[in-house]
């Protein structure tokens, strides 16, 4: 599991993505989404429970799940408790994920704060922080005098 840090531009999508596509050309299923894109699917496939069950099927089985700037999308508690269960559930079962945020640990803290759950925000911080290698990538441009 990785978890790629860092501000916008630098490259964490793109790696992500350079990993994803290693693992199809070997034949893995690979689902790439943005946070707030997914959050946005898993709400509105609340209501089908055909559709729900079969998104949120592919979040969990999938061999690689891949979660594009987390942080950046407005979350609910209900939302808050699905991105939860997706997290645990991939642990559980040691299917790797991969998370890029532009948020450091306090951040996302702050982020998913708004959701007014406290426990289950630290829940999730921690066990992405428990299960993910980080790795911060940082601008290596110099000014020029």
């Amino acid at each position: 599991n990785l978890m790629f840090l860092g501000p916008t531009g630098l490259g964490k999508t793109f790696l992500s993505n350079c990993i994803a596509k290693k693992l199809l050309e070997s034949g893995k299923t690979v689902l790439y989404q943005t946070a707030p894109v997914m959050l946005d699917n898993i709400i509105s496939a609340r209501f089908d429970k055909d559709q729900s069950s079969s998104f949120v099927d592919n979040l969990l089985n999938v061999d690689l799940l891949i979660i594009d700037d987390l942080g950046t999308e407005k979350i609910s508690n209900w939302a808050l408790e699905k991105l939860y269960t997706i997290i645990e559930n991939r642990n559980e079962n040691r299917l790797p994920i991969i998370i890029t945020t532009r948020f450091d640990k306090q951040g996302l803290i702050e982020r998913f704060s708004q959701s007014q759950d406290e426990q289950l925000v630290d829940a999730i911080i921690s066990k992405l922080y428990q299960m993910c290698y980080g790795v911060t990538l940082k601008s290596m441009k110099k000014e020029l005098v």
